[in-house]
């Protein structure tokens, strides 16, 4: 049976006396105890060298723990030899720091007094604790000793006495840390830079920290930045700035963080949220933009602020859309810059400034240089294919457009058309792309109304039956219950609504689904969307088919027909967005999107590797 039994150890300049509460090993200590042991104070126990005859060693190996917790761990030792018999075993384990604060340390030990669970030659011996505290770093040691006989018999001589004991080396372990504790960014502060600090505490003896920051909705599979990863290891301090090309303005960032110690990894820390404000802006704008003949003139005139606390440090301008600066400075740009454009062709511009710490904004305007441009010069393109002579050059700008399949071009006209154009028609379209014909591939784009999530007028607004100051989860996404953070299958449908002439957004769908049962009122379904009612909402007399699975062709003829489909995309927790058209690049179908919480994200490879798992789709009734 296992005793749990208090040592305590005395440590002196002269002698070292151990006092342990059973008698008889009292009794062999202070014999020991009377020769001079050691000169030095240290963490090893000393022993006379010329040891008596009723004495022998026992030799034992300490081990590393195992199964090491924030408070519990597995002790271990090794008897190599018992010295010739079974023999009892104790550890010894204190906080190192005690040992440095204290001249008594107080030990836990285990004695084991039942012979049969004594242990021999070449067996190991373990001992769990659990009283251990967190990031702690604690002395240990193992211990065998035997006892035969009656130590009065040794001091009359009137009987046989024999004492057996020894102990390992000694080892130091570390018991697993906590996480630290955040301290900036405060909680749902507003950041101004996309390079911020990041502060925490320390954690005793952590080896190192691990920096989380995702993106929503949030959870591993949308992290930007790991600092394992993506920094340069562990991070051996209490505060780091984060590096460029990480964050992007306009977004509420979640991040969290572990420490790393001797025994592994901590829990995750508590949760924190910042947004990144633009307090960075600049504007480009080209007089004229389009036509006329060669050589063109552009004036462009540039615009630049920043927040008071910053100041622009340089500027670029990229004049033909090759990702090369043409023109640059320091500071502020200048006003007006003009440069003259001897080749017709389609460039795009782009203005690039920089402030003071290192934050960037771009603005991209284009510029066609042809003798006719549509629609600046002519409406539709067949106005201008009428209008055009021999060797004219037309150039047909960025927008939406109308065509049929009757198309033909005059012999030495040049269509030039950018890839980015949008072409809506009912049946099939030839179109001629720098001379190459492309039938198929020609690029299909449905005008639907766009509406953020996340939009001021709504997104702070209560999502379904949410109290939009409680922290609700779904999955690996958590934030408040508001439409701005659950509310992406509503703004999809609002878009769509307002495709078929139905006047509402977000907000007012989302009334109307509370008030005509339009949410599931299962407690552990709040806020799952009733799609069956959303096709009446506002007096609406549409039908719904869906969801269909994973279909491109179907989603292809579906587009063609002018019908918006709303798209559940691939590796995310029910995110939604609408597909409004489709291109095909290098023989790959991309699909246009409007995304309800990424604005910037306008087609379906750009954020979601052109992925989606299910569709729904909205049509009149016939």
């Amino acid at each position: 049976m296992k005793q749990r039994r208090r040592v305590f150890i005395s440590y002196s300049k002269e002698h070292f006396i151990q006092k342990p509460i059973r008698f008889s090993i009292f009794v062999v200590w202070i014999i020991f105890s009377l020769q001079t042991v050691s000169n030095s104070i240290d963490k090893t126990i000393y022993l006379p060298e010329d040891v008596p005859d009723y004495f022998t060693w026992i030799d034992v190996t300490t081990l590393e723990p195992i199964d090491v917790t924030e408070t519990s761990a597995t002790l271990r030792g090794r008897i190599n030899d018992d010295g010739g018999g079974p023999c009892e075993y104790f550890f010894a384990f204190y906080d190192c720091d005690s040992y440095h604060d204290m001249n008594e340390v107080e030990y836990d030990w285990v004695t084991i007094t039942d012979s049969s669970c004594c242990v021999s030659n070449g067996q190991i011996f373990e001992e769990q604790v659990t009283c251990l505290k967190p990031a702690t770093m604690y002395y240990c040691n193992a211990y065998a000793s035997f006892i035969e006989g009656d130590p009065a018999d040794l001091i009359s001589g009137s009987g046989e006495f024999s004492y057996r004991h020894g102990f390992g080396e000694p080892i130091i372990f570390t018991t697993k840390g906590y996480p630290p504790t955040l301290i900036y960014p405060l909680e749902n502060a507003d950041v101004d830079t996309l390079t911020p600090t990041f502060i925490w505490s320390s954690v005793p003896n952590a080896i190192g920290y691990v920096l989380y920051i995702s993106e929503p909705p949030y959870g591993e599979e949308h992290l930007v930045f790991e600092s394992d990863i993506n920094y340069d290891g562990l991070i051996c301090g209490t505060s780091l700035n984060l590096p460029s090309d990480i964050l992007s303005y306009g977004v509420t960032y979640k991040w969290n963080m572990n420490s790393y110690n001797n025994a592994g990894w901590s829990t995750i820390s508590n949760s924190r949220y910042f947004t990144t404000i633009q307090q960075l802006a600049c504007s480009l704008k080209a007089f004229p933009k389009s036509s006329g003949k060669i050589p063109l003139i552009v004036t462009f005139l540039i615009n630049a602020e920043s927040a008071q606390s910053n100041s622009i440090s340089r500027w670029e301008l990229d004049l033909d859309g090759n990702e090369v600066a043409d023109l640059s400075g320091t500071g502020n740009p200048p006003l007006g810059l003009p440069h003259t454009y001897t080749t017709y062709g389609h460039y795009k511009v782009k203005l690039t400034v920089w402030d003071d710490h290192n934050n960037s904004v771009s603005d991209v305007k284009t510029i066609n240089v042809g003798s006719i441009c549509v629609p600046d010069d002519y409406a539709t393109i067949q106005d201008a294919l009428v209008a055009a002579e021999p060797n004219d050059f037309i150039v047909v700008r960025e927008s939406s457009y109308i065509i049929d399949s009757t198309i033909t071009v005059p012999e030495h006209v040049i269509l030039l058309i950018d890839p980015s154009v949008s072409l809506n028609y009912e049946q099939s379209a030839i179109l001629l792309v720098e001379g190459e014909l492309k039938g198929e591939d020609a690029t299909i784009s449905i005008d639907v109304t766009e509406f953020s999530q996340r939009d001021g007028d709504w997104g702070s607004e209560p999502y379904d039956h949410m109290n939009p100051d409680l922290i609700y989860s779904s999955g690996n996404y958590e934030a408040k219950g508001t439409i701005g953070n659950w509310g992406c299958a509503l703004t999809c449908c609002a878009m769509v609504l307002n495709y078929f002439s139905i006047d509402t957004n977000p907000l007012k769908l989302n009334t109307w689904l509370i008030e005509n049962d339009g949410y599931s009122k299962e407690e552990e379904y709040i806020g799952n969307l009733d799609w069956e009612k959303v096709k009446i909402a506002h007096g609406a007399n549409l039908k719904l088919e869906g969801p269909l699975g994973k279909d491109d062709s179907k989603l292809n003829e579906l587009l063609s027909k002018g019908q918006p489909v709303i798209l559940h995309v691939t590796g995310v927790t029910d995110h939604y967005v609408v597909a409004t058209g489709k291109t095909k690049v290098d023989g790959v179908d991309i699909w246009y999107i409007n995304d309800p919480w990424f604005p910037d994200r306008t087609d379906l490879l750009n954020g979601w590797d052109n992925k989606y798992s299910r569709m729904r789709v909205f049509k009149r009734i016939d």
